[in-house]
């Protein structure tokens, strides 16, 4: 609720800011990231899930990330699919469009920059498998 107010003075007044005090009863405290939080659940995730999570895990987190054909993949920018395709949660469905695509549970995302430890990109793409299942175990 502070920060509106801010953005507000900010707006009207400039540099000059009334200091604002912070209700106590209305805060709260967010506990620490753990990698473990990036994990992707294609079963339960909506494409738009996925992508909210990529976008908030991005630098200087450790990103979000999937296993597919014993890889950890850590997947950098994505996007809802401009195909509307849909089938099995975390079905990997090949490229489509030039983009490496996989189904979270509505629909599929398409995988515009990712990262594999070890792994070339091109290295990467011969090693999937279509019809191989993404998940959140290695």
């Amino acid at each position: 609720i502070i920060v509106p107010e801010v953005i507000k003075d900010y707006l009207r007044f400039g540099n000059e800011i009334r200091k604002l005090n912070q209700n106590e009863s209305e805060a709260c405290t967010w506990t620490q990231r753990f990698p473990q939080d990036g994990i992707i659940n294609w079963n339960t995730m909506t494409a738009r899930e996925v992508i909210n999570l990529v976008r908030a895990l991005d630098e200087p987190y450790p990103g979000a990330y999937t296993y597919l054909c014993g890889m950890k993949i850590i997947i950098k920018k994505a996007q809802v699919h401009p195909e509307y395709i849909r089938g099995v949660p975390g079905r990997y469905i090949g490229i489509r469009k030039g983009k490496i695509s996989i189904i979270a549970s509505d629909r599929a995302v398409a995988i515009l920059d990712f990262e594999v430890s070890n792994k070339s990109k091109n290295e990467v793409k011969l090693l999937l498998k279509i019809g191989a299942n993404a998940s959140n175990e290695a």
